[in-house]
């Protein structure tokens, strides 16, 4: 059976919790300000760091965030059978 939109938007927050849970308070406070649709000079007001600190924060998290997820779900595109 294929999964549902809602399954897959299930495992998604699942997925984005366990992301959550092993970034710093800091961390996540940035991610909260992005999904929040705040723009990198607002997130650097708000924080109170210079935007390259929080452009160069933010791709940490991504990259972070690919690792957990490829190592939670195996990297997508790569046809593993």
């Amino acid at each position: 059976s294929c999964p549902t939109n809602f399954d897959k938007h299930t495992e998604a927050s699942d997925l984005k919790e366990q992301i959550m849970s092993q970034l710093s308070p800091e961390q996540r406070r940035l991610v909260e300000l992005i999904d929040e649709g705040f723009s990198v000079p607002e997130i650097s007001e708000i924080l109170g760091i210079s935007e390259d600190a929080v452009e160069r924060r933010r791709s940490r998290i991504r990259e972070m965030m690919r690792r957990i997820r490829d190592k939670l779900t195996g990297p997508e595109g790569e046809g593993h059978s």
